[in-house]
């Protein structure tokens, strides 16, 4: 569904019929609204009416049909003018408001869709329907992270247990256990190995024999491009932190950047071409996003709102812009805000003020769109947004947080 910032003068009658929809469908998308008193700057999500169509199966039930399209029952409902009980039959034509967005490249995110409970799941944004991956080992904190091949989902339980789904039989098993709920590991670039935070300790972990490393005390590793070194931080004193990188033999630590005032340094993004690093420098007040050139330690800041409080950059797979998820004061409150800026830290646009806050992004495997989590309504749905492009909601089912975006195709079922 379409997410359209109202104008003046709009009216639902008008939104409908310029974006070809309709009234009952878009009272139906945003049952909170009082359709005759919308406002300018308001959010409305947007059923759009392309002509997918479905011919209704034995067995089938309308809510059945809204998981498998990830649309509001009611949505679907007020396309096809069904009421409660909402009776449909076998070999029903129905219609089904559902807009796709051609982009390449699967998603793995958290989601609560399936009765509540906490996992993994994966979807396409180029066809409807997401797919289970995991099975009790998902939680809020829980972050699945594709291999650079596409051919594992990383992920750390709630119980502390970092886990490695394969997708090619979609069997999960433990690497590695002890570590804390929320702790942060990296892919190496080759996907042999991962980087683990366990309790200040980075460890490397050999993902196809589990073998483990000591490599150095620090926290949020991230690896280089050329997968020979990480860079990591480290703190000094209670508000003296250091970035510092070191071979993944052991060899050549170096101190790149101390930030004073400080009182962690967190959520490292290293570019592709290995030049700079982002990263959120937390304070007792304010949460900033940082790039530092590794080579020179010159540390670059980049514009911050009122709120002060932004979080998990991201770049571009180009590597010429950074996103994050900046704070700002809206009309509706204090909300998330796609932020973009260049490589020199200046503002190059704000996308949408629609996001959770503090929730993470990840940018398309083409560079044209961002995913993130939005907070329209009463639980986060993931939104695709682009630049001059509207955002895009891609599921209506449960809480759905922490998307990763990897470059082919989402790996097909395993046989029965």
């Amino acid at each position: 569904m379409l997410i359209y910032t109202v104008r003046p003068g709009d009216t639902i009658f008008r939104i409908a019929m310029r974006l070809g929809s309709s009234t009952a469908l878009i009272v139906a998308a945003n049952p909170t609204i009082n359709p005759d008193e919308i406002t300018p700057g308001q959010k409305l999500l947007v059923p759009i009416l392309i002509g997918t169509t479905v011919r209704v199966q034995a067995g089938e039930s309308l809510y059945q049909l809204a998981q498998r399209f990830d649309l509001p029952l009611a949505v679907i409902a007020a396309a096809n003018d069904l009421t409660p009980p909402y009776t449909i039959f076998p070999g029903q034509c129905l219609r089904i408001p559902l807009l796709l967005v051609d982009v390449p490249g699967c998603i793995a995110y958290e989601s609560t869709r399936a009765g509540g409970v906490w996992d993994t799941w994966i979807t396409s944004p180029s066809q409807a329907g997401s797919e289970r991956v995991s099975f009790s080992l998902g939680g809020p904190a829980t972050v699945p992270a594709w291999s650079p091949d596409g051919r594992f989902i990383a992920l750390v339980s709630p119980g502390g247990t970092l886990y490695l789904i394969d997708m090619t039989t979609r069997q999960s098993r433990a690497l590695l256990t002890g570590l804390g709920e929320f702790a942060p590991f990296a892919w190496a670039p080759s996907g042999d190995n991962i980087a683990v935070d366990v309790n200040g300790q980075i460890i490397l972990v050999d993902v196809t024999t589990g073998a483990t490393r000591f490599l150095t005390p620090g926290n949020s590793p991230a690896y280089l491009p050329s997968g020979q070194a990480i860079v990591f931080t480290q703190p000094l004193t209670d508000n003296k932190h250091l970035l510092l990188s070191i071979n993944t033999d052991g060899s050549d630590l170096r101190t790149i950047a101390t930030f004073d005032q400080t009182e962690s340094l967190s959520q490292l993004e290293v570019d592709p071409t290995g030049q700079l690093v982002a990263l959120v420098a937390t304070s007792a007040v304010t949460s900033e996003i940082r790039i530092i050139d590794l080579a020179t330690g010159q540390v670059i800041p980049t514009p911050i709102t009122e709120a002060r409080r932004d979080f998990f950059p991201r770049w571009s797979p180009n590597g010429q812009l950074l996103a994050y998820n900046s704070t700002v004061s809206t009309a509706a409150g204090l909300m998330g805000q796609i932020r973009l800026v260049d490589r020199r830290g200046q503002l190059v646009d704000d996308l949408t003020d629609t996001a959770c806050i503090g929730e993470r992004i990840a940018w398309s495997p083409d560079g044209l769109y961002i995913a993130y989590p939005n907070c329209l309504g009463r639980l986060p749905q993931l939104t695709l947004v682009g630049l001059h492009r509207n955002p895009v909601q891609i599921t209506a089912h449960g809480t759905n947080v922490h998307p990763h975006w990897q470059a082919s195709a989402c790996p097909p079922r395993p046989a029965p």
